[in-house]
Protein backbone atom coordinates (compact mmCIF):
# COMPACT_ATOMS: atom_id res chain seq x y z
CA UNK A 1 0.00 0.00 0.00
CA UNK A 2 1.29 3.83 -0.74
CA UNK A 3 3.01 5.68 2.25
CA UNK A 4 0.89 8.95 2.76
CA UNK A 5 3.16 11.48 1.06
CA UNK A 6 1.63 15.04 2.45
CA UNK A 7 2.22 16.69 5.76
CA UNK A 8 -0.63 18.87 5.17
CA UNK A 9 -3.17 15.60 4.39
CA UNK A 10 -1.83 13.86 7.51
CA UNK A 11 -2.55 17.38 9.67
CA UNK A 12 -6.38 17.46 8.29
CA UNK A 13 -6.37 13.79 8.27
CA UNK A 14 -5.79 13.75 12.52
CA UNK A 15 -8.00 17.08 13.15
CA UNK A 16 -10.46 14.45 12.50
CA UNK A 17 -10.19 10.94 14.14
CA UNK A 18 -12.24 11.67 16.90
CA UNK A 19 -15.32 10.26 18.31
CA UNK A 20 -17.10 13.50 18.49
CA UNK A 21 -20.11 13.92 21.19
CA UNK A 22 -22.24 15.84 18.25
CA UNK A 23 -25.52 14.58 17.65
CA UNK A 24 -26.32 13.08 14.38
CA UNK A 25 -29.28 13.48 11.87
CA UNK A 26 -30.10 10.12 10.13
CA UNK A 27 -32.27 8.61 7.77
CA UNK A 28 -34.55 5.61 7.41
CA UNK A 29 -33.21 2.68 6.52
CA UNK A 30 -34.60 -0.55 5.35
CA UNK A 31 -33.54 -2.97 8.07
CA UNK A 32 -33.55 -6.54 8.68
CA UNK A 33 -34.51 -6.24 12.70
CA UNK A 34 -33.01 -8.54 15.28
CA UNK A 35 -35.06 -7.23 18.25
CA UNK A 36 -33.22 -7.76 21.20
CA UNK A 37 -34.91 -9.85 23.96
CA UNK A 38 -34.83 -8.16 26.81
CA UNK A 39 -34.77 -10.78 29.87
CA UNK A 40 -35.72 -10.08 33.63
CA UNK A 41 -33.42 -8.88 35.55
CA UNK A 42 -33.74 -11.59 38.32
CA UNK A 43 -32.69 -14.26 35.83
CA UNK A 44 -30.03 -12.56 33.70
CA UNK A 45 -27.74 -10.63 36.07
CA UNK A 46 -24.84 -12.68 35.04
CA UNK A 47 -24.44 -14.35 38.57
CA UNK A 48 -23.34 -17.68 37.92
CA UNK A 49 -19.86 -19.56 38.56
CA UNK A 50 -19.61 -19.94 34.40
CA UNK A 51 -20.12 -16.48 34.08
CA UNK A 52 -17.94 -14.84 36.35
CA UNK A 53 -15.13 -17.56 36.50
CA UNK A 54 -14.70 -17.69 32.68
CA UNK A 55 -17.40 -15.92 30.65
CA UNK A 56 -16.78 -12.55 31.43
CA UNK A 57 -13.08 -12.70 31.55
CA UNK A 58 -11.35 -10.72 28.98
CA UNK A 59 -8.20 -12.93 28.87
CA UNK A 60 -9.89 -15.70 27.99
CA UNK A 61 -10.24 -14.64 24.67
CA UNK A 62 -6.77 -13.55 23.68
CA UNK A 63 -5.93 -15.84 20.39
CA UNK A 64 -2.54 -17.34 20.93
CA UNK A 65 -1.82 -19.88 18.85
CA UNK A 66 -4.69 -21.82 19.68
CA UNK A 67 -7.04 -21.66 16.89
CA UNK A 68 -9.37 -24.11 17.97
CA UNK A 69 -10.64 -22.39 20.85
CA UNK A 70 -14.72 -21.69 20.19
CA UNK A 71 -14.21 -18.33 21.68
CA UNK A 72 -11.85 -17.16 19.21
CA UNK A 73 -13.65 -18.76 15.83
CA UNK A 74 -13.27 -15.82 13.35
CA UNK A 75 -15.93 -13.76 12.71
CA UNK A 76 -17.42 -11.30 10.20
CA UNK A 77 -19.40 -7.97 10.63
CA UNK A 78 -22.18 -7.19 8.52
CA UNK A 79 -22.01 -3.92 7.23
CA UNK A 80 -24.83 -1.57 5.39
CA UNK A 81 -23.56 1.99 3.96
CA UNK A 82 -26.69 4.51 3.79
CA UNK A 83 -25.67 7.72 1.56
CA UNK A 84 -27.48 10.28 2.70
CA UNK A 85 -28.53 12.56 -0.61
CA UNK A 86 -30.01 16.08 -0.09
CA UNK A 87 -32.97 17.47 -2.24
CA UNK A 88 -30.90 20.14 -2.72
CA UNK A 89 -28.95 19.89 -6.56
CA UNK A 90 -26.05 21.44 -5.86
CA UNK A 91 -25.45 19.52 -2.32
CA UNK A 92 -26.20 16.36 -3.85
CA UNK A 93 -23.69 16.74 -6.57
CA UNK A 94 -21.15 16.81 -3.60
CA UNK A 95 -21.88 13.98 -2.29
CA UNK A 96 -21.51 10.19 -2.86
CA UNK A 97 -22.66 8.69 -6.19
CA UNK A 98 -23.39 5.27 -7.37
CA UNK A 99 -20.33 5.03 -9.50
CA UNK A 100 -18.60 4.93 -6.14
CA UNK A 101 -20.13 2.08 -4.93
CA UNK A 102 -16.90 0.26 -7.00
CA UNK A 103 -14.91 2.54 -3.89
CA UNK A 104 -16.89 1.70 -1.27
CA UNK A 105 -16.26 -2.09 -2.23
CA UNK A 106 -12.44 -1.31 -2.03
CA UNK A 107 -12.40 0.09 0.84
CA UNK A 108 -14.15 -3.23 2.18
CA UNK A 109 -10.95 -5.10 0.99
CA UNK A 110 -8.48 -2.70 2.37
CA UNK A 111 -10.43 -3.23 5.93
CA UNK A 112 -9.84 -6.95 5.76
CA UNK A 113 -6.41 -6.65 4.99
CA UNK A 114 -5.54 -4.09 7.45
CA UNK A 115 -7.50 -7.11 10.45
CA UNK A 116 -5.81 -9.53 8.76
CA UNK A 117 -2.33 -8.11 8.74
CA UNK A 118 -1.91 -6.06 12.07
CA UNK A 119 1.36 -4.52 12.21
CA UNK A 120 3.40 -5.22 15.10
CA UNK A 121 3.77 -3.09 17.90
CA UNK A 122 6.86 -0.08 18.20
CA UNK A 123 6.72 -0.41 22.09
CA UNK A 124 5.47 -3.61 23.04
CA UNK A 125 4.76 -3.72 27.24
CA UNK A 126 6.86 -7.13 27.54
CA UNK A 127 6.07 -7.10 31.04
CA UNK A 128 2.42 -7.92 30.41
CA UNK A 129 2.22 -9.69 26.97
CA UNK A 130 5.78 -10.00 25.65
CA UNK A 131 6.13 -9.14 22.23
CA UNK A 132 2.27 -8.05 21.80
CA UNK A 133 1.86 -9.63 18.95
CA UNK A 134 -1.08 -11.32 17.11
CA UNK A 135 -0.82 -10.60 13.31
CA UNK A 136 -4.42 -12.00 12.60
CA UNK A 137 -7.58 -10.59 14.68
CA UNK A 138 -9.61 -12.88 13.31
CA UNK A 139 -12.65 -10.87 12.22
CA UNK A 140 -13.25 -9.82 8.67
CA UNK A 141 -15.82 -7.53 7.42
CA UNK A 142 -18.99 -8.31 4.79
CA UNK A 143 -20.68 -4.90 2.96
CA UNK A 144 -24.08 -6.25 2.21
CA UNK A 145 -26.05 -3.16 1.33
CA UNK A 146 -25.58 0.41 -0.15
CA UNK A 147 -28.35 2.23 -0.47
CA UNK A 148 -29.41 5.67 -1.07
CA UNK A 149 -32.18 7.84 1.00
CA UNK A 150 -33.18 11.29 1.10
CA UNK A 151 -32.30 12.93 3.99
CA UNK A 152 -35.67 14.82 4.62
CA UNK A 153 -36.45 11.44 5.94
CA UNK A 154 -34.11 11.60 9.20
CA UNK A 155 -36.75 13.27 11.44
CA UNK A 156 -38.37 9.57 11.60
CA UNK A 157 -35.64 7.64 11.94
CA UNK A 158 -35.39 7.89 15.89
CA UNK A 159 -36.64 4.99 16.77
CA UNK A 160 -35.85 1.61 16.20
CA UNK A 161 -32.67 2.31 13.98
CA UNK A 162 -30.48 0.38 17.28
CA UNK A 163 -32.22 -2.69 16.38
CA UNK A 164 -30.87 -3.61 13.31
CA UNK A 165 -28.82 -6.62 12.77
CA UNK A 166 -26.56 -4.96 10.27
CA UNK A 167 -24.11 -1.95 11.12
CA UNK A 168 -25.63 1.02 9.85
CA UNK A 169 -22.30 3.51 8.33
CA UNK A 170 -23.96 6.70 7.33
CA UNK A 171 -22.15 9.04 4.59
CA UNK A 172 -22.80 12.15 4.26
CA UNK A 173 -21.73 15.86 3.63
CA UNK A 174 -21.07 18.42 6.26
CA UNK A 175 -20.21 21.97 4.10
CA UNK A 176 -19.58 23.45 7.99
CA UNK A 177 -16.57 21.10 8.05
CA UNK A 178 -14.06 23.78 6.95
CA UNK A 179 -11.32 25.92 8.07
CA UNK A 180 -11.79 29.21 7.09
CA UNK A 181 -8.37 30.63 8.07
CA UNK A 182 -6.25 28.09 5.76
CA UNK A 183 -5.22 28.94 1.99
CA UNK A 184 -8.07 26.42 1.17
CA UNK A 185 -11.35 27.55 3.16
CA UNK A 186 -13.76 25.56 0.76
CA UNK A 187 -11.84 22.59 1.28
CA UNK A 188 -14.44 20.12 3.51
CA UNK A 189 -12.13 18.17 5.47
CA UNK A 190 -13.37 14.58 6.26
CA UNK A 191 -14.19 12.83 9.78
CA UNK A 192 -16.71 10.68 11.52
CA UNK A 193 -17.97 9.48 15.29
CA UNK A 194 -19.62 6.84 16.43
CA UNK A 195 -20.15 5.30 20.04
CA UNK A 196 -18.37 3.10 21.87
CA UNK A 197 -20.23 -0.25 22.61
CA UNK A 198 -20.28 -2.58 25.89
CA UNK A 199 -21.37 -5.61 27.31
CA UNK A 200 -24.41 -5.89 28.47
CA UNK A 201 -23.06 -6.64 31.89
CA UNK A 202 -20.37 -3.91 32.48
CA UNK A 203 -22.21 -0.92 31.46
CA UNK A 204 -24.06 -0.20 28.19
CA UNK A 205 -23.80 2.68 25.51
CA UNK A 206 -27.17 4.35 25.25
CA UNK A 207 -26.26 6.07 21.92
CA UNK A 208 -27.07 4.79 18.42
CA UNK A 209 -24.51 1.88 17.65
CA UNK A 210 -24.08 3.31 14.33
CA UNK A 211 -20.89 5.02 12.17
CA UNK A 212 -21.09 8.75 10.79
CA UNK A 213 -18.87 9.30 7.88
CA UNK A 214 -18.77 12.93 6.44
CA UNK A 215 -17.24 14.53 3.53
CA UNK A 216 -15.41 10.99 2.72
CA UNK A 217 -16.06 11.21 -0.81
CA UNK A 218 -16.40 14.72 -1.77
CA UNK A 219 -12.52 15.24 0.46
CA UNK A 220 -11.16 12.48 -1.47
CA UNK A 221 -12.24 13.84 -4.98
CA UNK A 222 -11.10 17.63 -3.98
CA UNK A 223 -8.14 16.76 -1.93
CA UNK A 224 -6.11 16.13 -5.18
CA UNK A 225 -6.38 19.50 -6.23
CA UNK A 226 -4.54 20.82 -3.09
CA UNK A 227 -1.94 18.18 -3.18
CA UNK A 228 -1.22 16.50 -6.70
CA UNK A 229 1.10 13.88 -5.22
CA UNK A 230 -2.75 12.72 -3.39
CA UNK A 231 -4.44 10.68 -5.68
CA UNK A 232 -8.64 9.77 -5.02
CA UNK A 233 -7.51 6.80 -3.49
CA UNK A 234 -4.95 7.45 -1.21
CA UNK A 235 -7.29 9.53 0.26
CA UNK A 236 -9.80 6.31 0.37
CA UNK A 237 -7.25 4.36 1.98
CA UNK A 238 -6.31 6.59 4.83
CA UNK A 239 -10.35 7.23 5.20
CA UNK A 240 -10.30 3.02 5.53
CA UNK A 241 -7.82 3.42 8.66
CA UNK A 242 -10.72 5.85 9.87
CA UNK A 243 -13.15 3.33 9.22
CA UNK A 244 -11.39 0.30 11.34
CA UNK A 245 -11.19 2.90 14.16
CA UNK A 246 -14.72 3.26 14.24
CA UNK A 247 -15.81 -0.03 13.96
CA UNK A 248 -13.26 -0.90 16.80
CA UNK A 249 -15.19 2.03 18.85
CA UNK A 250 -18.26 0.12 17.52
CA UNK A 251 -16.79 -2.93 18.96
CA UNK A 252 -15.85 -1.99 22.14
CA UNK A 253 -12.61 -0.28 22.32
CA UNK A 254 -12.04 3.72 23.70
CA UNK A 255 -9.33 5.97 22.95
CA UNK A 256 -6.23 5.16 24.84
CA UNK A 257 -5.32 9.01 25.66
CA UNK A 258 -7.83 10.53 27.89
CA UNK A 259 -9.68 13.19 26.15
CA UNK A 260 -13.40 15.35 26.15
CA UNK A 261 -14.71 13.35 23.49
CA UNK A 262 -14.56 9.69 25.11
CA UNK A 263 -13.60 7.78 28.17
CA UNK A 264 -10.30 5.89 28.04
CA UNK A 265 -11.92 3.12 30.62
CA UNK A 266 -15.12 2.85 29.19
CA UNK A 267 -16.36 -0.80 30.23
CA UNK A 268 -13.15 -1.34 31.69
CA UNK A 269 -13.53 0.40 35.20
CA UNK A 270 -10.92 1.77 34.16
CA UNK A 271 -7.23 1.82 35.31
CA UNK A 272 -7.56 -1.10 38.14
CA UNK A 273 -10.59 -2.37 36.34
CA UNK A 274 -10.68 -6.48 35.58
CA UNK A 275 -10.92 -4.75 31.86
CA UNK A 276 -8.23 -2.74 31.71
CA UNK A 277 -6.29 -2.85 28.77
CA UNK A 278 -2.68 -3.42 30.75
CA UNK A 279 -1.24 -4.26 27.63
CA UNK A 280 -2.08 -0.90 25.38
CA UNK A 281 -0.40 1.31 27.66
CA UNK A 282 3.38 1.66 27.27
CA UNK A 283 3.73 4.81 29.51
CA UNK A 284 0.99 4.10 32.11
CA UNK A 285 -2.59 4.87 32.34
CA UNK A 286 -4.36 7.21 30.73
CA UNK A 287 -1.91 8.12 28.33
CA UNK A 288 -2.56 11.93 28.33
CA UNK A 289 -1.38 12.75 24.70
CA UNK A 290 -1.46 11.30 20.88
CA UNK A 291 1.97 8.93 20.97
CA UNK A 292 2.43 7.99 17.51
CA UNK A 293 5.02 5.69 18.19
CA UNK A 294 2.20 2.70 19.68
CA UNK A 295 0.88 2.85 16.27
CA UNK A 296 -2.63 1.71 17.71
CA UNK A 297 -5.38 2.30 15.58
CA UNK A 298 -7.39 3.35 18.47
CA UNK A 299 -4.87 6.33 19.56
CA UNK A 300 -6.21 8.92 17.50
CA UNK A 301 -2.46 10.50 16.08
CA UNK A 302 -2.38 7.23 14.03
CA UNK A 303 -3.15 5.77 10.51
CA UNK A 304 -1.42 2.59 11.54
CA UNK A 305 -3.14 -0.83 11.87
CA UNK A 306 -1.75 -2.57 15.39
CA UNK A 307 -4.25 -4.09 18.31
CA UNK A 308 -2.94 -5.33 21.64
CA UNK A 309 -4.11 -9.02 22.47
CA UNK A 310 -6.34 -7.60 24.90
CA UNK A 311 -7.92 -5.17 22.53
CA UNK A 312 -8.41 -8.46 20.59
CA UNK A 313 -9.72 -10.29 23.26
CA UNK A 314 -12.26 -7.91 24.04
CA UNK A 315 -13.71 -7.36 20.72
CA UNK A 316 -14.33 -11.45 20.65
CA UNK A 317 -15.97 -11.31 24.08
CA UNK A 318 -18.11 -8.38 22.59
CA UNK A 319 -18.83 -10.63 20.03
CA UNK A 320 -20.33 -13.13 22.07
CA UNK A 321 -22.14 -11.29 24.85
CA UNK A 322 -21.79 -7.37 23.57
CA UNK A 323 -24.27 -4.71 22.80
CA UNK A 324 -22.67 -5.28 19.25
CA UNK A 325 -23.11 -8.96 19.20
CA UNK A 326 -26.36 -8.52 16.71
CA UNK A 327 -23.77 -7.18 13.63
CA UNK A 328 -21.52 -10.45 14.08
CA UNK A 329 -21.84 -13.70 12.37
CA UNK A 330 -19.60 -16.62 11.51
CA UNK A 331 -17.39 -17.42 8.94
CA UNK A 332 -17.16 -21.42 9.73
CA UNK A 333 -19.57 -24.45 9.16
CA UNK A 334 -21.02 -24.48 12.62
CA UNK A 335 -19.41 -28.29 13.36
CA UNK A 336 -16.06 -27.00 12.66
CA UNK A 337 -15.24 -25.79 16.49
CA UNK A 338 -18.00 -26.78 18.62
CA UNK A 339 -18.94 -25.05 21.80
CA UNK A 340 -18.69 -27.69 24.23
CA UNK A 341 -20.45 -28.05 27.60
CA UNK A 342 -18.32 -30.63 30.09
CA UNK A 343 -19.75 -29.34 33.77
CA UNK A 344 -22.99 -29.06 34.76
CA UNK A 345 -23.95 -25.03 34.05
CA UNK A 346 -26.50 -22.16 34.06
CA UNK A 347 -26.48 -19.77 31.65
CA UNK A 348 -28.12 -16.64 33.73
CA UNK A 349 -26.65 -14.51 30.29
CA UNK A 350 -27.56 -13.22 27.35
CA UNK A 351 -25.42 -15.27 24.43
CA UNK A 352 -24.81 -15.49 21.16
CA UNK A 353 -22.80 -18.56 19.61
CA UNK A 354 -21.34 -19.03 15.91
CA UNK A 355 -20.81 -22.79 16.44
CA UNK A 356 -23.00 -26.03 17.15
CA UNK A 357 -23.18 -26.54 21.02
CA UNK A 358 -22.66 -30.00 22.48
CA UNK A 359 -23.35 -30.91 26.04
CA UNK A 360 -21.20 -33.73 26.79
CA UNK A 361 -22.32 -37.29 28.55
CA UNK A 362 -24.31 -36.56 32.03
CA UNK A 363 -24.03 -33.16 32.02
CA UNK A 364 -26.70 -30.36 32.40
CA UNK A 365 -27.04 -27.08 31.03
CA UNK A 366 -29.84 -24.48 31.94
CA UNK A 367 -30.80 -21.74 29.83
CA UNK A 368 -32.21 -18.92 32.04
CA UNK A 369 -31.95 -15.87 29.61
CA UNK A 370 -31.61 -15.62 25.24
CA UNK A 371 -29.00 -18.20 23.44
CA UNK A 372 -28.69 -16.93 19.98
CA UNK A 373 -28.04 -19.78 17.85
CA UNK A 374 -26.31 -19.20 14.32
CA UNK A 375 -27.90 -20.49 10.60
CA UNK A 376 -27.82 -23.99 10.06
CA UNK A 377 -26.09 -24.89 13.84
CA UNK A 378 -28.11 -27.26 16.21
CA UNK A 379 -27.58 -28.08 20.09
CA UNK A 380 -26.08 -31.71 20.34
CA UNK A 381 -27.05 -33.97 23.89
CA UNK A 382 -24.90 -36.63 24.41
CA UNK A 383 -25.87 -40.05 26.63
CA UNK A 384 -27.59 -38.68 29.70
CA UNK A 385 -27.19 -35.04 28.75
CA UNK A 386 -29.89 -32.55 29.77
CA UNK A 387 -31.20 -29.63 28.53
CA UNK A 388 -33.38 -27.28 30.62
CA UNK A 389 -35.11 -23.95 29.36
CA UNK A 390 -35.86 -22.39 32.58
CA UNK A 391 -37.68 -18.86 31.52
CA UNK A 392 -35.02 -18.64 28.49
CA UNK A 393 -35.28 -18.89 25.12
CA UNK A 394 -33.31 -20.52 22.44
CA UNK A 395 -33.33 -18.61 19.03
CA UNK A 396 -32.01 -18.12 15.72
CA UNK A 397 -29.79 -14.58 15.25
CA UNK A 398 -32.56 -12.64 13.77
CA UNK A 399 -36.67 -13.34 11.62
CA UNK A 400 -34.65 -14.12 8.68
CA UNK A 401 -32.54 -16.94 9.92
CA UNK A 402 -33.27 -20.50 10.99
CA UNK A 403 -31.47 -23.18 13.10
CA UNK A 404 -31.88 -26.96 13.25
CA UNK A 405 -32.53 -27.65 16.65
CA UNK A 406 -31.97 -30.21 19.54
CA UNK A 407 -30.50 -33.75 18.35
CA UNK A 408 -30.07 -36.75 20.76
CA UNK A 409 -26.98 -38.91 19.68
CA UNK A 410 -25.82 -42.29 21.54
CA UNK A 411 -28.44 -41.20 23.48
CA UNK A 412 -31.51 -43.99 24.63
CA UNK A 413 -33.45 -40.93 26.05
CA UNK A 414 -36.47 -39.75 24.79
CA UNK A 415 -36.13 -35.94 23.62
CA UNK A 416 -38.83 -35.42 26.41
CA UNK A 417 -36.52 -36.80 28.97
CA UNK A 418 -33.41 -34.91 27.66
CA UNK A 419 -35.02 -31.82 27.44
CA UNK A 420 -37.07 -29.93 29.62
CA UNK A 421 -38.98 -26.36 28.68
CA UNK A 422 -40.47 -24.52 32.39
CA UNK A 423 -41.69 -20.92 33.04
CA UNK A 424 -42.82 -19.90 29.81
CA UNK A 425 -39.37 -21.07 28.36
CA UNK A 426 -39.09 -20.46 24.40
CA UNK A 427 -37.76 -22.30 21.46
CA UNK A 428 -37.94 -20.66 18.48
CA UNK A 429 -36.49 -20.27 15.03
CA UNK A 430 -36.37 -23.29 14.27
CA UNK A 431 -36.24 -24.60 10.66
Amino acid sequence: MKSFRSLTAICLWISCLMTFSSSAQIADSPAILSKPYTPPLYACMGNSPVFKNFIQIQQNYIPHNDFTSPLIVPKKIKMRFVVLESNNAKKKADNFRKKDIKSLKLMVEWLNQFMSELKQPKRPVREVCGDCYIKDERIRAELVDVIFVNDTLRPRTKQGLGEDSILNIYLFVDSNKVDKNSKYPNYRFPGAWSYPGGTYYRGRQQGNLAIYMFNTFLSAKDYPKIDPNMTFNDMLWLETFRLMHEIHHVLGLGHLQKDNHTNFGFDSGGCDGPDFLADAFPDGCPMTYDDKETINIMNSANWSNYLSPLQIARVHRNSFIGQTSRFMYPVESPDKHPWVIDSTQVWDFSIRLFQNLIIKENQTLTIKCLLQMPLNSKIILEEGARLIIDGGIIDAYHENSTWKGIQLINSSDHFSQAVEIINNGQLKGLQ
